[in-house]
């Protein structure tokens, strides 16, 4: 498994690594741009550190590409579920922000409806 893992790294490293050369993009510059050292892009182009999904994402738009053209197939199907739960939770932060301000009676009817709807998919 932590061969597979290492494989995965490495070849993820590469795919970083040939998008930046291919757009002719300094090392420097290109992880200014990704919020980054210098160091520490080295790291993830060279396999030896995993970047987090919302890192690997930032890289992927920098680059001009997304997720999946950096990452192996088994590897694209964990990030997408990893992507679709941080989706899932950020909706459900800023629906709780929302109704932090709205008055208790549209609460009360967001909530009983909310109840019904999740009474339907059970």
């Amino acid at each position: 498994m932590a061969h597979s893992r290492k494989t995965m790294l490495t070849r993820l490293g590469r795919r970083l690594r040939a998008r930046r050369l291919h757009l002719q993009l300094p090392l420097i510059y290109t992880a200014q741009q990704m919020q980054m050292t210098r160091s520490m892009l080295h790291a993830y182009e060279s396999g030896r550190s995993e970047p987090p999904v919302l890192t690997l994402w930032r890289m992927a738009g920098v680059l001009g590409t997304d997720c999946s053209d950096l990452l192996g197939e088994r590897a694209r199907n964990a990030v997408t579920e990893q992507l679709e739960c941080f989706a899932a939770d950020r909706m459900i932060f800023s629906v709780a922000n929302a109704m932090r301000h709205l008055p208790a009676r549209h609460k009360a009817v967001l909530l009983a409806t909310s109840s019904l709807l999740a009474g339907e998919r059970g």
